[in-house]
């Protein structure tokens, strides 16, 4: 499939270059991780509707396990929130950067995952080029605040909002 191959050369882009060779491990490791983890539990759920979702298939207790159960370093989520709060302080939730990193990996590996496996009925690839940052590009979705007066109020803690 053409478009599979695309994903692959999109991820590649060279802001992906750019990543410390730990972090590209990191998204490799979810990856695997999550691909696996989907073989399973795509197989459980096809089971399960095709059921009528009346008969729990066998083996998984009330309720299949999550990525945490396979995601080979797992994160707080919800990360801590540093942002202290304060009189006239920011209602906004600011994160440390790491912890936003990872949680942007673990994003892009599931979001690959569901991509290249075809688990949904739409692709990413239905949107055009310009539609695809917001799907994949971490500044859309964190974005780094400084400690200090702000336009959404004062912020305690420099951090990722």
């Amino acid at each position: 499939m053409a478009h599979k191959d695309t994903a692959v050369t999109y991820c590649q882009a060279p802001s992906m270059a750019d990543w410390p060779a730990g972090n590209k491990q990191k998204l490799v490791d979810c990856f695997a991780a999550y691909w696996s983890w989907n073989d399973t539990i795509w197989e459980w759920y096809d089971t399960w509707a095709d059921s009528g979702f009346a008969v729990l298939p066998e083996g998984y207790g009330p309720s299949p396990s999550t990525t945490l159960d396979a995601d080979p370093s797992p994160v707080l989520d919800p990360p801590i929130n540093i942002q202290l709060s304060a009189p006239g302080g920011s209602t906004w939730t600011v994160i440390d950067s790491v912890a936003a990193f990872d949680l942007y990996i673990r994003y892009v590996a599931m979001t690959l995952v569901v991509e290249i496996g075809e688990h949904v009925g739409w692709s990413m690839f239905d949107y055009d080029w310009k539609s695809l940052p917001e799907l994949l590009d971490g500044s859309r979705m964190f974005r780094w605040i400084g400690k200090g007066n702000s336009p959404w109020g004062v912020i305690n803690a420099a951090g990722i909002a």
